[in-house]
């Protein structure tokens, strides 16, 4: 749950979080193709997205500029997941 002290703490945290499942791990990803579970790894990592992402909007501040941002980042995943561009290496 969220400490009372630092509303702002769990969205900090999250955010972080879901840059780290964003960045590209290039060690992974080659264990995951040495062990012919790329595809598998990619799609997992798309669910993991989402997920954080409707953790974002259930958590999310009131604001507006806040809920813009939310707004666009979900519409870049969306758009990215449609192109593909989530399961290609980067």
């Amino acid at each position: 749950a969220m400490n009372s002290r630092e509303p702002d703490a769990y969205t900090r945290a999250l955010k972080l979080f879901t840059a780290s499942v964003i960045k590209p791990d290039h060690d992974l990803r080659s264990l995951a193709s040495d062990y012919h579970c790329y595809e598998e790894l990619m799609e997992i990592r798309y669910h993991c997205l989402t997920y954080l992402q409707s953790l974002k909007e259930i958590h999310a501040i009131d604001s507006p500029d806040e809920s813009d941002k939310l707004e666009a980042e979900k519409i870049v995943l969306e758009k990215a997941a449609a192109a593909g561009d989530l399961l290609i290496s980067q």
